[in-house]
């Protein structure tokens, strides 16, 4: 094997990314106190070059520019170039982000942005390409000769004021997006208010014939790009729950006498309904109004969901044959996939899919679920349980050296008949994906031309139209399909797999732990379950300091997580707790929810911070914006409200975290959870209210702190038969607790203790507790009375 040209200080980093770039002929510094000292001592400029190791575009920017020799001779003379992973460093990425999108709109990956010195940014893009296009983009050598020549003409000092006043605009951008707790008005989280504008402004960038949300880069001619959003359907689907008013209650208010004031007064407050201080005359009719309008809405949000969750499942954003989905389709039609494929996908999109099936029991929402978690299973597990994050969009054809993107996962003609044959189940198999001899895949959607005469597997016939052209049953056609799949992923199996991103991140297994937590539920399926628990087990042995109850980054690397990592784990052990009853979980949560309000909280402005103070970070950052993942305080605010839900108010904060010296720490440290869920609500107010889908995972934190968390309490010993009918029923606002004499929860939660029924005939009796608003209702004990319950 030859020896590489080029070595640079990239190649003993942890980082798979930064390993990428070790034989480039740049001379790449990592982030750190020596790239900014030579920058200083040398008077260059910094650039500064932010991507992960399964990022296309960052693959196509590193062959084209970082591997070629002349363009790294511009870099290396003129600038000191810095390689980041933005999985590794996610403040440094969010804060460069955040300069890019106030000063262009739109950021992403590849993120090239050049610094002074003294790390503020002057100029920056995404992508650069070599070569500059007429009335294009200028190419990346000529951008990098450009910027140096200003560096050391009298545009310098240009340059370095406008670096000032550019910094001091971002930071007004970030304090504007800020709410003063005090001035946000009196009932502005009441009657769905907030909610009910973040739906209609879904509604006005919905796709309604593909489903979807239109992305900015949308027109008429078509999309540069379209992702899941999968934030956003779980808001809908939360949403639709909030609405929904069963069409009984609907008939039972027709026929109520309209001076029944109190019983349309329950049912207004039951249905989030402001009558106010309406004339009773006028209640009856405005009433009944709201509330068909109410369930109108609800069934619109479910079909919103429903649409696009089966449009991708039948497209090529899917991975028919492996399972899994892909990152993002570069057509609004979900055909053409941006092939990476991402762990913090799969967990969300699973959890969107298993919801579905819980409202709808429709199959085809619980095989594609089944198939995400197959996927997971067998190609992101690592050893010991965990799970990886990813994997790469390129890889390596059978007979050739050159990496392609979505080699892995297209099909030519030839290769489905070396596989399928000639016969009949070929032809049904090619007619139901629309195979091509010269591939299905138009030349408006292969911007690098890396498509020509490929198939990409998205369902271009129904099985009920393959079955009638072929005159076939649907269920023989169906069984001919699956059979199909599995001949071709064996045969993919031979193919050169792409590059696995063997990084074991917190963030990404606790999605992934809280959506097959959720799914084993749903499903009954203790396969999922156990999966769940292996990879919170390795992560409680391998990446848990429990001398400073603190979670880690990473595998492998000392560095303390940050505040997603936190929320992430939080969530994903609320859930296993609801899975298991293993009061385990739900004391390592509360452990790590009293750890996250001391190293992230914002004492002045209330929220959580993205990262712990970094000085080689200009400046400490919230997430404001629920993108690929939810942001760290949407989902803390829903885990606060959780716990506030299981314990009470005058349980939610643990003494030992209140002996604190000042009566302003006393305020900010020792707030119960429900009053910090309520303070970061406030202090999002303004982004809330103003750009309402921005924050749609934060928007159910809004709902649930209005309506609150419905609670099943579980007692005595478990009936099989009727706990899997609480667990089967979707509702986003309801929460699990089994309360046992003795156990480490019962003597923490001020409720239980309240609603305790120790006595010696009850002890043992399967009984099921239903508490909602501040009301216990008589327990049940069979299926049919919990569902009445429930209803």
């Amino acid at each position: 094997m030859n020896e590489p040209k080029f070595t640079n200080r990239l190649v003993n980093s942890s980082s798979s990314y930064l390993r990428q770039h070790a034989h480039n002929p740049v001379d790449w510094f990592p982030w750190g106190q020596e790239a900014f000292d030579r920058s200083r001592n040398d008077d260059k400029p910094i650039l500064l070059s932010i991507g992960y190791s399964t990022c296309h575009w960052c693959h196509v920017m590193m062959h084209e520019s970082f591997e070629s020799e002349a363009t790294a001779a511009i870099m290396n003379e003129h600038f000191i170039n810095v390689k980041v992973d933005r999985e590794e460093l996610p403040t440094v990425d969010q804060l460069y982000q955040a300069y890019i999108e106030t000063f262009q709109g739109e950021g992403g990956w590849p993120l090239t942005i050049f610094c002074t010195p003294h790390l503020k940014p002057f100029f920056g893009g995404t992508y650069f390409p070599p070569l500059s296009k007429p009335g294009g983009i200028a190419g990346f050598p000529t951008i990098l000769t450009r910027i140096a020549k200003n560096w050391k003409s009298n545009n310098y000092y240009n340059i370095l004021q406008n670096s000032i006043d550019d910094f001091q605009t971002l930071k007004d951008q970030i304090k504007l997006g800020e709410s003063n707790i005090a001035l946000v008005p009196r009932g502005a989280f009441e009657n769905l208010k907030l909610a009910s504008k973040t739906f209609h402004a879904i509604r006005q960038v919905f796709d309604f014939r593909y489903g979807g949300i239109l992305e900015s880069t949308c027109d008429a001619g078509g999309c540069s790009s379209k992702f899941p959003r999968a934030s956003v359907f779980r808001f809908l689907l939360a949403y639709y729950k909030a609405r929904l008013v069963p069409a009984k209650v609907i008939e039972e208010l027709g026929d109520t006498p309209e001076g029944s004031v109190p019983v349309m007064m329950k049912i207004a407050e039951k249905y989030q309904i402001d009558v106010g201080q309406l004339n009773p005359k006028y209640m009856h009719g405005l009433l009944l109004e709201s509330l068909r309008k109410s369930s109108q809405e609800a069934q619109s949000a479910l079909e919103m969901v429903e649409l696009a969750f089966t449009k991708m499942s039948e497209s090529g954003i899917r991975d028919h044959v492996g399972g899994g989905f892909h990152r993002y389709t570069v057509d609004k039609a979900w055909k053409v996939p941006h092939f990476e494929k991402m762990l913090y996908d799969q967990g969300q999109l699973l959890v969107i899919y298993t919801d579905l099936f819980s409202i709808t029991k429709d199959p085809l929402y619980e095989t594609v679920a089944r198939q995400i978690v197959q996927y997971v299973d067998r190609e992101l597990k690592c050893e010991g349980g965990a799970f990886c994050g990813g994997q790469d969009a390129d890889s390596k054809p059978q007979h050739g050296q050159t990496k392609q993107e979505g080699c892995y996962y297209l099909w030519d003609e030839a290769d489905i008949n070396t596989v399928l044959g000639f016969g009949e189940d070929s032809s049904m198999f090619k007619f139901y994906y629309g195979i091509k001899k010269d591939g299905n895949i138009e030349s408006s959607d292969d911007e690098s031309g890396e498509l020509i005469g490929k198939n990409v597997l998205a369902q271009a016939h129904s099985i009920t139209e393959t079955a009638k052209k072929f005159a076939k049953e649907e269920k023989h056609v169906s069984e001919s399909i699956g059979n199909c799949l599995a001949s071709l992923l064996r045969y993919r199996k031979s193919r050169p797999q792409p590059i696995r991103e063997e990084r074991v991140a917190t963030s990404s297994n606790g999605i992934m732990i809280s959506s097959l937590a959720r799914a084993g539920r749903v499903f009954n399926d203790k396969q999922f379950t156990d999966l769940a628990i292996a990879a919170a087990t390795f992560i409680r042995c391998n990446m848990y300091r429990q001398e400073n109850q603190v979670v880690l980054h990473q595998l492998g690397s000392d560095a303390v997580g940050y505040a997603t990592d936190f929320a992430f784990l939080i969530d994903a052990l609320l859930e296993l707790y609801a899975s298991t009853f293993d009061d385990s979980w739900l004391k390592w949560a509360v452990e790590l929810q009293h750890s996250m309000d001391t190293l992230f909280w914002d004492d002045a402005v209330a929220g959580y911070f993205s990262g712990m103070k970094d000085e080689r970070v200009l400046l400490r950052m919230k997430e404001d914006n629920d993108k690929a993942e939810p942001a760290a305080g949407s989902i803390a605010v829903l885990n606060l409200l959780r716990l506030d839900a299981i314990f009470g108010t005058a349980e939610s904060t643990d003494s030992m975290h209140c002996t604190l010296d000042t009566l302003s720490d006393r305020q900010t440290r020792c707030l119960s959870f429900r009053d910090r869920a309520k303070r970061v609500l406030l202090s999002s107010f303004v982004k809330l209210s103003q750009l309402p889908r921005s924050l749609p995972v934060m928007m159910i934190g809004v709902i649930a702190l209005d309506r609150g968390f419905k609670e099943v309490v579980i007692q005595g010993d478990i009936d099989g038969m009727s706990l899997q009918a609480v667990m089967q029923t979707f509702d986003p606002f309801m929460i699990f607790i089994k309360s046992t004499n003795g156990s480490w929860l019962m003597n923490k939660s001020y409720k239980l203790k309240l609603m305790s029924t120790d006595t010696q005939e009850q002890a043992g009796k399967f009984q099921v507790f239903i508490c909602d608003r501040g009301t216990c209702f008589k327990p049940a004990d069979s299926v049919e009375g919990i569902q009445q319950l429930l209803a």
